[in-house]
């Protein structure tokens, strides 16, 4: 996760969107891994051991999800709100790669390559919570 990140954690009996109103409550988690690509054909009996163990991160606008060089040893699906992912040049220009919404899944480049590191940034744009 990169060093800005404002991460807030999911809290028992606490109300997804109290003093965030920019994000919706939790979606059933075994819906939000259904509706992706890398889970679409399996049941929902496959998929819950998995929706079980994952958690519910939040991050405010501009809180780096994650970084280059960061260690890829999970995948994100994005629930809600927004985010970018981008590269930041030698000369300091950002080239912003692609925008993330609900249902994406994030990272997959870093977790599968053979030296498990990420090659682009991770950026929030709005409020974001999402499946790790």
């Amino acid at each position: 996760m990169g060093a800005d990140a404002l991460v807030l954690p999911e809290a028992p009996g606490r109300d997804a969107g109290a003093g965030l109103s920019a994000i919706a409550s939790d979606p059933d988690r075994v819906s939000v891994l259904l509706g992706t690509y890398l889970f679409q054909d399996l049941s929902a009996a496959e998929v819950e051991p998995l929706a079980r163990t994952a958690e519910v991160q939040r991050f405010g606008r501009g809180a780096h999800i994650f970084d280059v060089g960061d260690r890829a040893d999970r995948l994100y699906v994005v629930m809600s709100g927004e985010a970018r992912d981008s590269l930041v040049t030698e000369d300091g220009d950002e080239f912003m790669y692609a925008m993330w919404g609900p249902g994406m899944v994030v990272g997959e480049p870093g977790f599968f390559s053979p030296e498990k590191t990420r090659v682009l940034a991770f950026i929030a744009v709005d409020p974001t919570t999402v499946l790790v």
